[in-house]
Formats: structure tokens, sequence, C-alpha cells
């Protein structure tokens, strides 16, 4: 259920799904005993969802009037916003600073409605330009302008708060400002932003990075004042000479004088991309947050804006955000070391301290879009006798391949892969990623036939539904039309349907199999019996392939990063070909099926990664698809953010109907498992971001969190059982055993201490701190 008025339940003034058809009972599982403690668990969880609706309050910014201001301040926003009530308790300091801005922003059109800035953006840009005339020193030497976090959720209006930021500092004679996004397809956004913003007062020019040559840009050719709009992955990015175009930036920002000295904006939209900026111990730290570092550091007097509703999962994500005055001189601590290792050892707690602290002084905005008329649902799809007999054939060849690798290590002098999980080397790291990846593959093939009847209810009762996916198959497909002697691309292939899975495990084999101690052959022959096992497997085709050809691309809006799709024919082959319709460029088609989309042309959409961040796909009053949208989730992201910036897309303002949410969830155990590393993830984005453990996403996944004291004794007891060879239902035995103790010494603790109440109540001469305290103890 969604906080703020949301429900576990479809919103009964809209249309909701029908009821899912009747299983075949001799189909599914049996039904295992204990199903009645995983039903009470499930309730528990419930009814901790519902409490969620206490985790926001409505937002108002009380301290922006105009009587403190000394003139108009905006618009109340359009749209509900809330605030996590744990940041509510918080007020931010004094606004001291007065922007630059015609008052025409701030005030509403003649024939009404809302001005170009409401008081929840203009809030921004006044905390921005307050922030940004401080100084911090987070490495020694370096004294740096102080930056300012906007971590507002969707429906705030993030680009126009950059936008307007960009325009105040234009108005005073800053007038180069770099607008870092996510990808090179919002550039349309970061034009429509500055466009309404500035019309009929200032026209702002923009330069795409990425259709501009290497080199010198020079104002003489156009390029001079104005905003510089790239990608993150134009940040690291250089020619065959080896000029980067991060060297570009800086030179283009400086405008012929010192780095050193430009002070206008820096907006790193969508900043999260650069979360990986310093080494854990285990992994290097991403070239693209070595990037963004880099340019922070360069530019010192640059005003940094650093732009997310999921900057971090983790403290040490925080490591681009030098500008917050976290750390360093004068700093709450010497060096982010230091801070990762202090915020680490005081839990969720001290991140959501973190977080009121940065509002406290100024340094974050932390709305959003409030959850009112938003439901949500968690649907299990429960895998057929079929299904689980494919799943185990897999899992007992996977056994075989770890064997098989393990021979490999020894002939190799290496070690085994199978027993503890090792192999240093990179063919180890590639057995246990395939692994992961093989699975996670399957499952989604496997939930795709559920996938397409809840479709067709959805459909049926007036939804225009959405598909939430992370993985394409597109590198396994291009793999297996190399195979069939494809033509690279340029036309159609036919060939026979492709498993990502499978191609995911051959390729394994085929590919980082070690070899080199094979002196009798031996491992070569296990090798290709295992490529033959694999083949006699009955592996269902791509999870993606299955959708897009069960309704066909013409009822498909299909937002991905693959540019070739393959099509399953009704013969059991398949046939490839290009996304991109006639006149239509590759860099344009995901913009193009969004327009059919939202013109109701075509009712189903399909996001994966590449499409998780940046786009609308909500029931805007402002197109002509305005049905609810039905939001199902087919896989579950890699990480927190990148899940919460997926169910964003639905989300958003000026919504004629609030969506429903549909999360996905096979009955295999490993994935429930996955889902309960999101759901940790989930409650440490919300506390460093929202104030509260509970506040990214406004529902709950409490029944995933296998992370307490419940979890960790039902894993001994499972370990348990597997090593006395215990049989199922003896486990079941041991689970309740373990749960009916527990509720024994509650209900004896709960006794003991009513009767210590009770006892000191009837005793005249007791104090009332002793008997406070006999209170507290029952």
């Amino acid at each position: 259920a969604l906080a703020s008025g949301g429900s576990g339940e479809p919103d009964p003034k809209r249309a909701r799904p029908a009821a899912p058809a009747a299983v075949d009972e001799d189909e599914v599982n049996p039904q295992y005993e204990g199903e009645t403690m995983l039903a009470a668990a499930h309730e528990a969880a419930l009814e901790e969802t519902q409490a969620l609706a206490l985790v926001f309050q409505p937002y108002i910014p009380r301290r922006l009037t105009p009587e403190v201001m000394g003139g108009p301040v905006g618009t109340a926003h359009p749209e509900t916003i809330v605030e996590a009530a744990a940041m509510a308790s918080v007020s931010p300091p004094e606004p001291t600073y007065r922007p630059k801005l015609d008052e025409s922003l701030l005030l509403p059109p003649a024939g009404g409605g809302t001005s170009r800035l409401s008081s929840v953006q203009f809030e921004s840009v006044v905390y921005a330009g307050q922030a940004h005339q401080g100084t911090c020193e987070p490495v020694e030497g370096l004294t740096c302008a102080r930056g300012f976090y906007i971590g507002d959720g969707t429906g705030v209006g993030k680009g126009r708060q950059i936008a307007g930021v960009i325009l105040d500092n234009w108005m005073q004679g800053r007038r180069r400002a770099v607008w870092v996004s996510i990808s090179a397809e919002l550039l349309y956004d970061c034009r429509r932003d500055l466009k309404d913003l500035c019309e009929g007062l200032q026209e702002i020019p923009v330069f795409p990075l990425h259709k501009l040559p290497y080199g010198q840009l020079d104002a003489d050719e156009g390029i001079g004042d104005g905003v510089l709009f790239t990608s993150y992955s134009a940040l690291i990015a250089a020619n065959k000479q080896n000029e980067r175009r991060l060297d570009q930036i800086v030179s283009w920002a400086a405008g012929g004088s010192e780095p050193a000295l430009y002070a206008g904006v820096i907006a790193l939209d969508e900043c999260h991309k650069a979360k990986h900026a310093a080494t854990d111990g285990r992994l290097r730290p991403t070239k693209t947050g070595e990037a963004v570092i880099e340019l922070q550091r360069r530019l010192p007097r640059a005003r940094v804006l650093y732009v997310s509703a999921t900057a971090a999962s983790e403290v040490k994500d925080l490591a681009y955000m030098e500008r917050l005055g976290l750390w360093g001189k004068g700093a709450p601590f010497p060096s982010f070391a230091d801070f990762t290792n202090e915020m680490s050892r005081g839990g969720m707690c001290a991140m959501e301290l973190l977080a009121m602290d940065l509002k406290a002084r100024g340094l974050l905005v932390s709305r959003m879009l409030a959850f009112s008329g938003c439901s949500y649902e968690i649907s299990t799809a429960t895998l057929t006798l079929a299904q689980r007999h494919l799943y185990d054939s897999a899992a007992e060849l996977w056994l075989k391949v770890l064997d098989l690798f393990d021979a490999a290590a020894a002939a190799n002098d290496g070690c085994a892969f199978g027993s503890g999980g090792g192999g240093g080397n990179a063919a180890g790291k590639h057995v246990w990623a395939s692994h992961q990846q093989f699975f996670r593959q399957l499952l989604n093939s496997l939930k795709a036939t559920h996938v397409l009847r809840q479709t067709e209810d959805a459909l049926a009762n007036g939804f225009s539904v959405v598909l939430g996916l992370m993985s394409t198959g597109a590198a396994r497909m291009a793999d297996a039309e190399a195979r069939a002697g494809g033509d690279g691309g340029k036309g159609e292939t036919l060939m026979e349907a492709v498993s990502a899975p499978a191609e995911i495990l051959r390729q394994l084999l085929e590919k980082h199999l070690p070899t080199g101690g094979d002196g009798d052959g031996s491992l070569a022959a296990r090798r290709d019996a295992l490529v033959a096992e694999l083949d006699a497997l009955p592996m269902p085709p791509t999870a993606l392939d299955i959708v897009v050809s069960h309704f066909g691309p013409d009822r498909v809006a299909e937002m991905t990063g693959r540019k070739r799709r393959l099509l399953l024919l009704p013969d059991g082959t398949a046939r490839t070909e290009s996304r991109a319709k006639p006149n239509v460029p590759l860099d344009q088609v995901n913009l193009h099926e969004r327009s059919a989309f939202m013109r109701g042309e075509k009712r189903v959409a399909i996001i994966s990664e590449a499409a998780s961040a940046g786009i609308s796909l909500h029931a805007d009053l402002a197109f002509a698809n305005t049905q609810p949208r039905m939001h199902i989730t087919m896989e579950l992201a890699w990480s927190a953010e990148k899940q919460l910036q997926q169910f964003g897309r639905t989300h958003r303002a000026r919504q004629a109907q609030p969506p429903h949410y549909k999360l996905l969830v096979s009955d295999v155990g490993g994935e429930a498992r996955f889902a309960a590393t999101i759901a940790k993830r989930l409650a440490v984005l919300g506390a460093i971001t929202r104030g509260d453990r509970r506040g990214a996403s406004g529902a709950s996944f409490a029944q995933f969190d296998f992370d307490s004291v419940h979890g960790h004794r039902a894993l001994e007891l499972l370990l348990v059982a597997i090593g006395d060879g215990a049989c199922e239902q003896r486990l079941w035995e041991r689970f309740r055993h373990f749960f009916e103790a527990k509720g024994a010494q509650n209900q004896a603790a709960l006794a003991q201490a009513q009767a210590a109440s009770n006892l000191a109540a009837a005793d005249g001469n007791a104090s009332p701190a002793e008997l406070a305290a006999a209170t507290a103890a029952a």
C-alpha cells in the first residue's frame, strides 16, 4: 500500500482489473503445510504498510512569505506535495538570499492559474543561491563554493528548478552553465524547461555537446554564452587523438580565463549516475564517478547543483557530493573515510539524521508528489509443475557446470568455484555472475505467461499497461544472430527463438572455461556434453520477446536500449528486425514510441533500464491517453535507485488518474531473497534522501525483509535441517516449535510485567517514579 492516501487495493472510483483466471489445481505446486504461518506474516506486513499513512505530511514552504522575501513567492504548486514527517519536524534556516528573477515568474497569469515558478520551486532557487554563497574545503588546499542538493521526487519539477537557478545566475552575469543529464534524449526536456521559464524574458541558448565536434568551442562559431548540455557518458568520452570531452567542457566554461575563476552553474541532473565514485576495497571507482569529481575540482568556484530523487542507497555512494561540506577542513568529519565509517556505525538512524541536518543547514530540499489515490499490490506468479521441473533440471545442470569449472581450475592450478564460491580470477567471477543472471532471466521468462494474462485483463478493464523490466536480452540475441549467419543487423534474419538464459550459459561454457591444462581433451568433451544437455532442455524464449511477439509491435510501445528486436513466429522460428521505422533515426525511436503510447495509439508500454529515468508515461492531462495506468514490475532492478526511478515514470504531476502498481514475484525463494536486498536498500535510500527509512517509495516491502531475528532463525533452522537430511514436514515442525516457544516467552514476560504493575499500583507507598517504571515495563 502507498502512504498518504494509498491503499492495498485499486481505487474503487476507477476501473479495476478482473479477478485472475482460475488456475488448474493439477498444474500448480501442491500447497505445503505451514502456509498459515506465511499468511500471518503477510498480514503483519500489511498492517505495517497501513501505518505508513503517518510517514508523510503536506508540504508548504513556511519560511518563504511575501513579507520575508519582499515580493511575490509564487503560487501554490498545482499538485499536492508531501514531505516525510521526520523532515517536517526540522525547519530550514531563515532565507537571506534574494534571487534576481522577474516578478512575472512568481505571479499567476492574467487568466488565472499557476505561476511559472511555484512556491516550492522558488524555494529551491532561494536556498540554492544561499548555499552557493558559502564555501567548503573537501580536500586540503581546495576551497570550493558550497553546493546544494535537490532531492525531490517526481511531480515537483526538478528540471524547472534547475532552469530557475540558471536564469537567476544569468541575470547576475554568470552566463555559462553546464547541464549534465543521464541521456542525450533528455535534451528536449532541458530546452522545454528553459523555454517555458524564460519565454518573453531572456533567450538562453542550449548547445548539445554530443552534436558538436571535439576541440575548442569557439564563440565566433555560435557556441558562446548559454547552456552546454551533456550526458554522463560524454564526460568520459574521448576521440582517437585522445581529446577528452571533459577538457572541452572545462575550457568552454572558463571562456578564455582561468578555470578556477568560473562561477557559473553546474547542474548534475540524475546525479546518482556518479554514485560509484569511491572505492570500497573490492571495486574500483567508475570512470563516470571519477569524471564528476574531476569536473568539480577543476572548477572550484562553480555553483554545483546535485539533483536526484535517488542520490544514494549506501553511505559510500555519497562520495561525489563533495560540495555539501560533510567532510574536509572545518566540516564535521576530517575525511570521506571518517564520514563513511561513523555513518555506517550509526546505522539507519544516523542516515535519517543526516538528511534532517542537511535540511536544517539549508543544503537540501526533499519533497515529493503525494501518493493519494495510488494503489499497490504484490502478485505471486505460481510456477506450474512443468515449470518447476524445468527449473530443477536447470539447477541440476548448473551443478555439473560447477563441477566442470572445479575440474578446470584444478587442472590449471586454481581454486574451486563450486564449494567455496571462490575463484578469485576472471573465470570465477564469470561463473557466479552468469549463475545469477541465468536464473533471473529464466524466472523472467517463466513469469511472462502471468504477465500476458494480467495485461490482457487490465486492457479489458480500461487500463493502459506499463511493463517494467531491466534486461532486454539484446546482447544474447546478437550472439545468436551472429551464430545463425546474420548480416550484421542491416536487414532481417530468420533464426530459431533465442532463450536469454540458455545463451548466458552457452557463452560461459564456450568462452570462459579454462582449458589450458586440458591435455587429453576431457574438459572440452565434458563441455560439449553439457552444451548438448542444455540444448535438450525446453528453455523458454527471452521474456521481452514473448511479450512483444504476443501483442505485436503495432500494439506495444517498446522503450529499451536495443536497436533490433526478435519476433517469435507461429511455426516456432523467429525473425529479427530493426526497431526503427523508415525515416526515424535510431536515437529517436524511444521518443516516437512514447508519443504513440501517450496518444493512445498503443496501450501497452515496455520500459527497460534505458528508459527508466527522465520520461513520463503517466495519465497526463495534456495528452489523449488519460486511461489509468497499471504498472506491472516484471523484473526488479539491480539497485534501489533504478527501481524507484522506474516507479516514478507512471506517477507524476498533472495526471488524470493515479496509477496502480503490481509487483510480480514468483514463488521461487531465490527471487524473494533478491527482493529482500532491494527492500533493505530502499530503506537506506529513504533514510538518506527523505530522512525516513520508509520515505523512498511510500510502499512497504516489509514482507521481503528477511534481515530480522525471525529471518536469521529461519536460516539457521534451514541449514540444520539440510545437515540432518530432514524432510520438509520436519522443517515446518521446527519452525512451528520455534514460534510457539517465542509466543510463550512473550506471554510470560507480559504477565510478569503486568503483575509488577498491579503490585506497585496497590502499594500506596509507591512513588510516582516507581509507578511509571512499572507501567513502562508492562
